[in-house]
């Protein structure tokens, strides 16, 4: 049915993970005291299409390991093929880099110069490595403020302190998430903290 794909589809870009990074932006927009225009969609239209991307990219990737362990993802429960994510993963870079043709040249500059290469390294090579995995993905979370300021002010100084507290608590939280990974990362051979230890 059209609900059961639409459930299926929001797990697979982990929708829940997209609405908290939406109430980061406008929390940037908040405190920045702007009002919500043009810019600010496309700015939350390029960093959710993004994150999807990235969200599809690490399961495509980590197949086996959550087959290992035993993680409910919609490719691992055949609820969505691998050809149909890849579809849409390629839907959501599309998008992105559409609505990212909007921003201004020093946010695209730091998108492609240092967030999305960040983002598909991590994916398909930094996330084995000892901590730096861990310190990537909190650093790109962080930036979330960062970027948004960017786009907005074209300053980047400004939502240090929320970027700072969201770098710490993810980096908390991925050790936590390594943890839980710990027998299909074993497997993949892979030098996670929790294996390091």
């Amino acid at each position: 049915s059209l609900k059961l794909a639409m459930n299926e589809a929001a797990s697979l870009i982990r929708f829940n993970n997209l609405i908290i990074a939406t109430i980061a932006i406008l929390e940037t927009v908040y405190l920045s005291q702007i009002a919500l225009s043009f810019q600010i969609i496309v700015l939350i239209i390029v960093i959710l299409s993004f994150m999807a991307s990235g969200y599809i990219t690490n399961d495509l990737l980590d197949y086996e390991t959550d087959l290992i362990n035993e993680k409910k993802r919609p490719l691992i429960i055949k609820s969505i093929t691998r050809n149909k994510a890849k579809r849409i993963n390629l839907c959501m870079i599309f998008c992105g880099v559409l609505f990212s043709l909007f921003l201004n040249l020093q946010a695209q500059i730091v998108l492609y110069m240092i967030l999305l290469p960040l983002l598909y390294l991590y994916n398909y090579y930094f996330k084995s490595l000892f901590i730096i995995g861990n310190l990537i993905i909190s650093f790109l979370i962080g930036m979330i403020f960062i970027f948004s300021e960017l786009v907005i002010l074209q300053s980047y100084y400004l939502m240090i302190i929320p970027a700072t507290l969201a770098f710490f608590l993810t980096l908390i939280r991925e050790i936590i998430k390594d943890l839980e990974d710990l027998k299909g990362d074993s497997f993949k051979k892979m030098y996670t903290l929790p294996i390091v230890f």
